[in-house]
């Protein structure tokens, strides 16, 4: 029995003394809080109740009691109230996270959308390229073809390209009827340069005696400086006109025809005009001629008032003068007119 009751004393004394030392381990604990700072930047606050090689156990302020593997654990710090700042960590959204409206800050202002109102949609900008008689060499474009019709004829332009612009003036009965092209370059956004051709025909009225030998033209270069409510301008060209006429020769037997005479008739010419807004829906236009022959000078100056409630829909107003042989004359027919601008056609 002796035996027996010797081995069984020392596997009691050694069970004892094995559960005495891991008592005496698990009760080896830090009551003062600690702050946890895991590999992942989670943050606990809490007192250590357990500690080995292996784990730790907490009891947080967060969700009571926890385990936590030492190698999931970046540092472990005495509690500071000052510093928890310090230990505080901020995960940012992976690119698999999805941020809903209402996680965006309200302090972010919502993005400002600048809207540019184009120049061209002000009402003084439609037929800004026209005068009374001459065009000025800004040029033509897209969404200000035109038809102006006046009480004796008819004027339209449209542009072919952003500076090129054609063009045609009648009478209502068709003689004459002139064509025009205008190419202009825009040298800055105030000031412009033109090259124009116009060539005039009385090859429709052959019931009145005349023919396509008869009609004429000019070429010109013009210069206009401002913008395109308020401009100037100059023209300087070389006009050429000419017919052909009919010669008789009459005696006591009657009147007998003759071989026709061809003649020609050159000018230089020198034009200026210019339009001013006096008010938000009209504006002044001037526009004088000044044609120097061989043998003679003529000229011609108007004057008028352009307006409209509507930018596509314009009125003008104004007379003339004629001066021929130092002698100036009232032209009997207004400047009366109505111009329809035709806006840009979808494709």
């Amino acid at each position: 029995m002796k035996p027996f009751y010797i081995i069984f004393l020392t596997i009691c004394c050694s069970t004892f003394g094995f559960n005495t030392s891991a008592q005496e381990d698990s009760t080896k604990v830090d009551l003062a809080k600690v702050i946890v700072v895991k590999n992942d930047g989670a943050v606990y606050i809490g007192v250590i109740l357990f500690d080995d090689d292996r784990e730790i156990l907490i009891n947080t302020d967060e969700v009571g009691r926890l385990y936590i593997p030492k190698h999931f654990i970046k540092s472990i710090k005495p509690y500071d109230p000052n510093a928890i700042k310090e230990t505080e960590t901020i995960t940012l959204p992976t690119k698999d996270t999805i941020v809903t409206a209402d996680e965006i800050p309200n302090s972010i202002p919502p993005p400002t959308i600048l809207v540019e109102v184009p120049e061209d949609s002000a009402w003084q900008n439609y037929v800004s390229t026209k005068y009374i008689i001459h065009d000025n060499a800004m040029p033509l474009r897209k969404g200000e073809a035109f038809l102006k019709i006046m009480p004796i004829g008819v004027e339209a332009q449209i542009p072919l390209t952003k500076n090129w612009s054609i063009g045609a003036i009648s009478t209502y009965w068709g003689f004459p009827v002139a064509f025009k092209t205008k190419y202009s370059i825009e040298l800055n956004p105030k000031n412009y340069l033109s090259f124009d051709l116009l060539y005039g025909t009385m090859a429709f009225a052959s019931f009145t005696g005349r023919g396509i030998k008869d009609g004429g033209g000019m070429a010109s270069v013009s210069y206009t400086f401002g913008d395109r409510r308020k401009n100037f301008s100059f023209k300087l060209g070389y006009s050429l006109v000419h017919e052909e006429t009919q010669n008789w020769v009459c005696d006591q037997f009657g009147c007998f025809p003759q071989p026709t005479t061809f003649y020609t008739y050159n000018h230089g010419v020198f034009a200026f005009g210019g339009m001013l807004p006096v008010s938000k829906n009209a504006s002044f236009i001037l526009d004088a001629t000044v044609a120097i022959g061989e043998v003679e000078i003529i000229g011609s100056a108007a004057a008028a008032v352009r307006f409209g409630r509507k930018p596509r829909h314009q009125w003008q107003f104004g007379g003339s003068l004629w001066m021929s042989d130092g002698f100036f004359f009232p032209v009997p027919v207004p400047h009366l007119s109505y111009t329809y601008v035709f806006g840009e056609r979808n494709p």
